[in-house]
């Protein structure tokens, strides 16, 4: 996984972390990451 991908996982995490909800847009979002890594 690039450096740039760990950065945006990591404001995932923060965003998710702080809105207390899961998006499900967010959750698409890092299965295609997983996948892609």
């Amino acid at each position: 996984m690039s450096e740039e991908a760990e950065k945006r996982l990591d404001a995932h995490f923060l965003l998710t972390h702080l809105c207390g909800i899961s998006h499900p847009a967010w959750g698409t979002f890092h299965t295609i990451c997983t996948d892609a890594a």
